[in-house]
């Protein structure tokens, strides 16, 4: 598609996460950020260099990169959360508990036909279970920060 179709900047985004899923982590970054030089209000791409950058253990960067996407969109979920888990990892603990219980806010402004729409490929038969899972994630994550270390 890059090579037929240069200037259509989205398959950088899907490039990267088959980058991402495939372990070929650099390559994603690189790509994630071409999409996002392109396409700087993105809350996904955003989200999922953010997520990348935490495969990598990468911490510092994860949370920069989710706390960027929100001045775009404020009170987002899936980046609040990858705020929240990228504080834990920097032992910021409370922090990351105050990202947690907003992306959980955030989460209840949300329908399953909203979650939906944030992954389109989905089958809307899985967006009652793809929106539940999110909120278990968020709050698994909340439970984490009580665990011993």
């Amino acid at each position: 598609e890059l090579e037929y179709h240069p200037d259509f900047k989205r398959s950088y985004y899907i490039r990267g996460l088959i980058y991402g899923y495939s372990g070929q982590l650099g390559l994603a970054v690189a790509d994630f950020k071409s999409f996002l030089e392109w396409k700087p209000d993105s809350w996904a791409g955003h989200n999922d260099l953010a997520w990348i950058y935490f495969q990598q253990g990468n911490f510092e960067d994860a949370f920069i990169t989710a706390s960027d996407g929100l001045r775009y969109s404020p009170g987002n979920p899936w980046l609040l959360n990858s705020v929240g888990i990228s504080l834990k990892n920097l032992g910021q603990i409370d922090l990351a508990r105050s990202a947690f219980e907003s992306a959980l806010v955030g989460s209840t402004r949300l329908s399953p036909t909203d979650w939906g729409k944030a992954y389109p490929g989905n089958d809307p038969g899985f967006y009652q279970k793809g929106y539940e899972n999110m909120r278990t994630t968020i709050e698994n994550n909340l439970q984490l920060l009580n665990a011993p270390n």
